[in-house]
């Protein structure tokens, strides 16, 4: 994902230490699946409220999909 986005100006890619302190328009969260530790991750993004989420996972399945 930071090789397809990262040459974008307008796109700044980091990772999540290094978000503190730092104001995030979008998150883009990668996963080969929607297991309980990609539906952590998105939670957590998810409670500042301010944040948009987008998940982009290799396979999903509809209880994957239920859980995103």
């Amino acid at each position: 994902m930071a090789s397809a986005l990262g040459f974008r100006p307008e796109v700044r890619v980091v990772d999540e230490e290094t978000v503190n302190g730092t104001i995030v328009h979008v998150a883009v969260a990668v996963a080969d699946e929607v297991d309980d530790e990609a539906v952590r991750l998105l939670r957590r993004l998810q409670r500042t409220g301010r944040t948009r989420v987008v998940l982009v996972v290799t396979r999903i399945d509809d209880g994957g999909l239920l859980a995103a």
